[in-house]
């Protein structure tokens, strides 16, 4: 009995699952006999372990045991997992998912303005993908037992509104805004904010807003559809594709830059910048802006314009014009105000070449004179050809309900009515046959 125990033996250990077989090997005392790999093999053959054994591990072990005192942990050998089948299930694409709470790094620093509290999907873009089922794998213990596999759980998304289906693909039928609840997804052409700041981030928004808090200042805002703001509009840089309608006024900050693709509708405009397609409504007054439409600008009953400029295509009509202070107030209609400013900068290159051309210069070469002799005929050519498409419509009309006072100008197709004198109220337009402008109605 003591010189049995004297020589190398494996105490075995099977783990309850049987996915696992370990063993610690005891070296050899004095004169005892240590183990070789058959001995290790018979060793687990007895154990019933027949499947996933560690060959290279036991090897290596045994080369420890050569020199050890201390006994040699060792895996022994290693079951096989069943893989579990996979049933058909609708993945939705990883970009869904992933929201940017808390701002952009650029430079080495967090910018929280470019935060992304929800998703934007663009028309047509794939959301999620059908997966088709797969047969799952039997897995096997290290006594032999088969483990049959079991079925994943998949969670079952479900399409929703404006998706549709595109062979394997689920797709958006509109841009808008990704929208989960529970387990069916839409797509959400309107996005209602709270408002802009570090929690929303700057907006680039596909559809239609509606805004019930403000824009915090140093914040972008642009949309592709209409934007309804529940509450007065403070622009920083704002633009908006579609229709723009303020329940409140609207008040620019610096730079106050608002472009607007369709119409404007507001109580108030003051300290703005405005560029739009559409007419302009508004019910009162319109202070210290510049506003630029090729449609109607029309104030209400409380519609005063006074510091300001105010370029409308198609007329102006108002309550008041000026202030009796003699504030600076200009109306321009007629005219389109982008070939206006195209033209003004045709011009103002056509006059720095004229300048250049005049500087005698005796490195320049006859070859580069005549290419700027060129240059300078084309920008006269084209000066001219914006010109004649400046007046779009000289029947425009400048209606005053009330007081029209001194510091006012009135200008309809580049032609000029400077008020010199209180005027009670009156419309203006222009005599085409004489070139002027008329007043009537007073």
């Amino acid at each position: 009995m003591g010189i049995r125990n004297r020589d190398a033996r494996l105490v075995i250990t099977v783990s309850d699952d049987e996915m696992k077989a370990s063993g610690i090997l005891h070296p050899a005392v004095a004169e005892g006999r240590s183990l070789g790999m058959q001995d290790i093999k018979a060793e687990l053959d007895n154990a019933g372990i027949v499947s996933g054994i560690v060959d290279e591990g036991i090897k290596k072990a045994l080369s420890e045991l050569d020199t050890a005192k201390d006994p040699v942990s060792v895996l022994l050998a290693g079951g096989t997992p069943a893989e579990d089948a996979d049933p058909a299930y609708l993945k939705l694409s990883q970009k869904l998912f992933n929201l940017r709470l808390y701002g952009k790094e650029q430079g080495g620093r967090v910018d929280f303005r470019e935060a992304r509290p929800f998703i934007i999907v663009h028309k047509d873009e794939a959301l999620g993908r059908y997966q088709p089922p797969s047969p799952g794998t039997p897995g096997r213990t290290v006594t032999g037992r088969e483990l049959e596999p079991g079925l994943k759980k998949r969670i079952p998304f479900e399409p929703g509104d404006n998706t549709y289906r595109d062979g394997d693909y689920i797709r958006a039928s509109i841009a808008g805004r990704f929208s989960l609840q529970r387990l069916r997804f839409s797509i959400t052409k309107v996005l209602e904010l709270g408002g802009v700041d570090f929690h929303s981030g700057n907006i680039r928004y596909p559809g239609d807003v509606v805004l019930r808090g403000e824009i915090c200042d140093g914040f972008t805002f642009s949309c592709a559809g209409d934007l309804h703001a529940a509450v007065p509009l403070d622009v920083t840089e704002v633009k908006v594709k579609g229709d723009l309608t303020v329940e409140g006024g609207i008040l620019g900050r610096e730079p106050g830059t608002l472009k607007v693709g369709g119409a404007v509708k507001a109580r108030f405009i003051e300290n703005l910048d405005l560029e739009c397609r559409g007419s302009v409504s508004v019910n009162g007054v319109i202070l210290q802006s510049s506003i630029s439409t090729l449609g109607f600008v029309r104030c209400g009953e409380k519609g005063r314009i006074f510091n300001s400029t105010i370029q409308a295509v198609e007329g102006l009509e108002a309550q008041q014009l000026g202030h009796p202070a003699g504030r600076t107030t200009i109306i321009r209609c007629g005219s389109d105000f982008r070939k206006l400013k195209l033209y003004a900068e045709l011009k103002e290159r056509e006059e720095m070449l004229a300048r250049q051309l005049g500087e005698n210069k005796p490195e320049r070469s006859d070859e580069y004179l005549l290419r700027m002799r060129q240059e300078l005929e084309e920008l006269k050519e084209s000066a001219s050809a914006v010109l004649r498409e400046v007046n779009l419509r000289p029947e425009a009309r400048i209606m005053v309900r009330d007081s029209i006072y001194p510091g006012v100008t009135i200008e309809i197709c580049q032609v000029i009515f400077r008020v010199n004198t209180t005027i009670p109220r009156g419309t203006f337009y222009l005599d085409r046959e004489q070139g002027v402008i008329k007043l009537t109605g007073t």
